[in-house]
Parts: C-alpha cells; sequence; structure tokens
C-alpha cells in the first residue's frame, strides 16, 4: 500500500468511536465486501475505499474521552482529489469519487425507517445528484457505509427505503430553477457571488 496510497496505511491501527468495529482499515474493508454484491462499477468501489480517508487528518478526542472525526468527508475530498490525481485517473472519475465521498454521510441522521428525514433534504441531494443512475450509486455507497459499523448501530434497511421514496420525486433528477442568477442580480440590485446561490 506505501507505494499506491500511503495514505491508508495511517487508518491501519487507527481506533474509532463507539459505532464501529475495528479500526479506520477494519471498517473499510467491510465496505468492500459490500461493495462486492453490486454491479462493478469503479467511481462507488474507489469511493468505498477512500470514503473515510479524511480520518486521519480529523481525527479527535474529547474530555470524555469519546473520538471524533468532524467534518472528514469534507477534508477527505481535498485528499481524494490530491490521490486520484496522483494515480492518473481522469477528472470525470476523480469528480465522481468526490461527489460519492462528499456525500456518504448525508443521510447518517435520518435512521433506518428515514423517521428523521426531511423531503427537502431528500429533494436537494437527488437535485444535486443530477442524474437517478448517479443517486443510485451514492446510495449504494451509502449502503455500504451502513452496513459496516456495530451490528448494533448498523442500518440495513435505509438504503432500500430511500430509494423507494426517491421512486416518487424523479422530477428531481436534471431539475431545472424556474428562475437563474441574472434575474436574482436584477431583481434584488445584487453584484455575482455567493450570495445568488443562496437566493436560488
Amino acid at each position: 500500500m506505501k507505494y499506491v496510497i500511503p495514505e491508508l496505511i495511517e487508518t491501519y491501527g487507527m481506533g474509532q468511536n463507539a459505532y464501529h468495529y475495528g479500526s479506520v482499515w477494519d471498517h473499510t474493508m467491510g465496505l468492500m465486501c459490500h461493495v462486492s454484491h453490486y454491479q462493478p462499477y469503479l467511481p462507488t468501489r474507489l469511493a468505498c475505499v477512500l470514503h473515510d480517508i479524511g480520518k486521519i487528518r480529523t481525527k479527535t478526542v474529547g474530555a470524555d474521552g469519546r473520538i471524533h472525526f468532524y467534518d472528514h468527508e469534507t477534508v477527505g475530498v481535498d485528499m481524494v482529489r490530491d490521490i486520484m490525481h496522483r494515480m492518473r485517473y481522469s477528472n470525470d472519475i476523480t469528480e465522481e469519487v468526490c461527489f460519492y465521498v462528499r456525500n456518504h454521510m448525508i443521510t447518517k441522521s435520518w435512521g433506518d425507517d428515514l423517521g428523521h428525514m426531511k423531503m427537502k433534504t431528500l429533494r436537494k441531494l437527488m437535485y444535486k445528484a443530477k442524474t437517478e443512475e448517479r443517486f443510485n450509486h451514492l446510495i449504494e455507497v451509502i449502503d455500504c457505509d451502513n452496513c459496516s459499523h456495530k451490528k448494533e448501530h448498523c442500518m440495513w434497511n435505509q438504503g432500500e427505503n430511500i430509494l423507494k421514496v426517491a421512486a416518487n420525486e424523479k422530477r428531481m433528477f436534471g431539475y431545472q430553477l424556474p428562475i437563474n442568477g441574472n434575474e436574482v442580480m436584477e431583481v434584488l440590485g445584487i453584484e455575482p457571488g455567493p450570495k445568488v446561490k443562496k437566493y436560488l
């Protein structure tokens, strides 16, 4: 591994919080076992290998002794981009993997039965995915992650439940807003910048 993805070496003995079994590496290998049940797709398999790479940069231990990896998915995206470029993957594959890594934590609070899911959040995720295929691949990565924790903390059914609900919201794939940024700037009298996206 030191010749391929040396960053992963740091995950070998890295302890985790109460939701996980074993090290970060053990958890990663759990994902690889689960992803093998899906149809082979390179970006999802790469995402499963690299989804928690950001943990090596974000690990903290609280005063109560609990381990945290705050924002590891965001930090991980920058690391994944560097790794993928170093390995000479195309920009398209790199950005695909980054999309899955960036969003693999987004459904964690929804619960196995989606009891805490807001439809607005689901629709926004579908909109971000742009296509049904890309959304389905993201749910594959999330499902593999959900099923690679301690048994009592696994969400075995969440992925399937999300896809069932999403089946009735397919209009969100490729959805176009009825207004554009130029109209927002004109009506509100603001300059180009982050505020335009916020108002959109």
